[in-house]
């Protein structure tokens, strides 16, 4: 997240197939590819983070599923 005058812009990447550009087209009026995406908000970084805290268990089960794949592909996640 960076905080610009009036509005925060949000950047976001992951591995696997967990599809960010989901969130920001969602929740951050943005998009992007698959695996790294960005949207905006128009408030603080603490506004923007607690929606996005707020947001994420709509994907949890997501999360989960591009981990247990990963995992079965070998990768260590922490």
């Amino acid at each position: 997240m960076r905080e610009d005058e009036d509005m925060v812009k949000l950047s976001m990447r992951s591995i696997g197939d967990f599809a960010v550009n989901r969130i920001c087209i969602d929740h951050f009026d943005g998009g992007g590819h698959l695996q790294a995406a960005g949207g905006q908000f128009k408030g603080s970084v603490q506004e923007c983070l607690k929606k996005l805290e707020s947001v994420m268990p709509e994907y949890d089960d997501e999360v989960r599923k591009a981990a247990d794949r990963l995992i079965a592909q070998g990768y260590v996640l922490k």
